[in-house]
């Protein structure tokens, strides 16, 4: 069972969901999931993404990730800074998302207009820096 499977079976039994509820609540077939968990299958960005909605958690959560590998990884932080596809602004929320004492502050600006979120992020790391001094 390869990682993904392992962390999706964890999570989706501490959240109480069974092969099939998971499946009905991601639109993604229980057998797949299944084969997901048993390590038989790779699930696509679009299917994790699916998944990880339906668990409420982030597909990084899943993946294990704790950076972005590529832009494209960020982008599955789309829903969280609106329509942005500024890779940047997206990388600078994974990187945040990552840090367990700034997850709850993430989860709160969903939504909100990227202009927004970069101005938390610059203000973040403004008194970041100025905390090191």
């Amino acid at each position: 069972m390869d990682n993904i499977g392992i962390r999706l079976k964890r999570i989706r039994k501490e959240k109480g969901f069974s092969l099939r509820g998971l499946g009905k609540a991601a639109h993604v077939s229980h057998s797949f999931i299944a084969d997901i968990e048993s390590g038989r299958s790779k699930p696509s960005l679009d299917t994790l993404d699916k998944l990880a909605k339906a668990l409420d958690v982030y597909i990084l959560e899943l993946t294990g990730n704790s950076k972005p590998n590529s832009v494209d990884d960020g982008k599955l932080l789309e829903p969280i800074v609106g329509e942005t596809t500024d890779p940047e602004l997206l990388a600078l929320c994974n990187e945040f998302l990552c840090r367990k004492d700034l997850q709850q502050l993430v989860k709160q600006v969903r939504g909100y207009d990227p202009e927004t979120v970069r101005k938390l992020v610059d203000s973040i790391r403004l008194v970041e820096k100025e905390g090191q001094h």
